[in-house]
């Protein structure tokens, strides 16, 4: 005889779901390992190491670097046009994409 022979009914299905529920979890977050694991792969990166190569793409962009003040970027501009660097159309045309905030 065994202890689970012993045991109330109740007992013995709140122990199976309790187990059922433990491989599902199990199962799920297997499923999602495997899946963020495909998709780093996809992306180019290791899923072992990821975190420390977005990190070192992130630096390497622009997406840290501070943004220009506006009014740095338009003297610079009104500089070039004075110096005959650029033309009075691109001054113009530069002018107004920094106004947009492009």
């Amino acid at each position: 005889m065994t202890p689970l022979d012993e045991a109330p009914g109740w007992m013995v299905a709140f122990f199976a779901v309790g187990l059922s529920f433990i491989a599902v979890v199990f199962v799920l977050v297997i499923t999602a390992l495997l899946k963020t694991r495909r998709a780093l792969q996809d992306a180019g990166l290791n899923p072992l190491t990821s975190p420390a190569q977005l990190a070192g793409r992130l630096l390497s962009s622009q997406a840290l670097a501070p943004a220009q003040r506006l009014e740095l970027r338009l003297v610079e501009l009104e500089d070039l046009r004075r110096r005959g660097v650029i033309s009075e159309q691109e001054h113009t045309a530069a002018r107004a994409r920094a106004l947009a905030g492009e």
